[in-house]
């Protein structure tokens, strides 16, 4: 890539002998090379003002507009605008939730959108600075980086898909307990081994669910199995997944999952008893230390925007 000018013909430009001369330019005079595509391409950094605009909404590039030199955000964003999207506008839909669901969309993703924004201007500023000052910066970097690991960091905009945090939505219920763990109500889920050979991920369905904790069967009593079977049959059903310390005899219809690296427990804080709720597109959306059925049922009803 370079940067053209304003005054610049990109037809001028676009000629194989001028693009050749670049690379010459670049690679040396002896290295050989062949030039099979060139072409002329610009882009813009913006997104809408709003997400929904009546019976519209936007998603994708239709939203988020997004330079190349981010690579993959405006790809990787426009997955995670469906995942939010999708289960409110069914639960919306099925009558399940009223319209006021949709209104979070927008408040959800577009803080992710305008970090995408500033990480992808940033990588652009970068590569080919627009003053004396981003010019200085970007050479004082560059120049620090091989033996200051600080400037490492510097030159790198992040992963391109991370999931984003939407601490802060007010479909989450907030924290009545301490936990000792990054994850927070809005992260997505930490994946981590379960039974024999799966994945805890694997068992988050596109539903609301319920991951309950204990060291091993026998700390599970007849009436929080009750409790489950009926949150399950609620008309906004929330799946139950227990996951166990230890292997169990399984007595009931109930998934268990067997912690066999104790990775859930850990990444989790979790303490016998403790549960974490999780949204249909797997983000935390509340969790306890001690739970109840009325605390589960207040919690999915928030996160429906109720």
């Amino acid at each position: 890539d370079w940067q053209l000018g304003p005054k610049d013909d990109p037809a001028e430009e676009s000629k194989p002998e001028k693009v050749n001369k670049r690379l010459e330019t670049m690679f040396g005079p002896d290295v050989p090379f062949e030039t099979q595509f060139a072409s002329i391409y610009s882009f813009e950094v913006r997104r809408v003002p709003n997400f929904r605009v009546g019976r519209v909404l936007f998603a994708g590039d239709a939203a988020h507009q997004l330079s190349p030199f981010g690579g993959g955000r405006g790809g990787n964003s426009a997955i995670q605008d469906v995942d939010n999207l999708a289960w409110k506008l069914a639960h919306v839909v099925q009558g399940k939730a009223n319209e006021r669901l949709i209104d979070s969309y927008h408040d959800e993703r577009a803080p992710v959108a305008d970090e995408n924004m500033q990480l992808s201007r940033r990588a652009a500023e970068f590569l080919n600075p627009s003053s004396a000052h981003s010019l200085a910066v970007r050479n004082a970097v560059l120049a620090l980086a091989p033996r200051h690991p600080f400037a490492k960091v510097l030159i790198n905009t992040g992963r391109l898909s991370v999931a984003p945090n939407l601490r802060g939505s007010w479909l989450l219920t907030p924290d009545r307990d301490a936990w000792d763990t990054p994850l927070t109500p809005g992260t997505a889920a930490i994946d981590a081994p379960a039974g024999e050979n799966g994945w805890l991920i694997e068992y988050l369905t596109g539903a609301f669910a319920l991951m309950v904790y204990a060291q091993d069967r026998d700390q599970l009593d007849a009436k929080t199995i009750i409790t489950l079977e009926r949150l399950a049959s609620d008309p906004t059903p929330v799946e139950s997944l227990i996951v166990l310390g230890r292997v169990g005899h399984d007595a009931d219809a109930i998934p268990k999952l067997y912690d066999r690296a104790g990775l859930i427990r850990k990444r989790y804080d979790l303490s016998p008893g403790a549960a974490y709720l999780f949204r249909p597109d797997q983000h935390v959306c509340a969790r306890w230390r001690v739970w109840t059925a009325d605390t589960v049922r207040a919690a999915v009803q928030r996160a429906l925007g109720l």
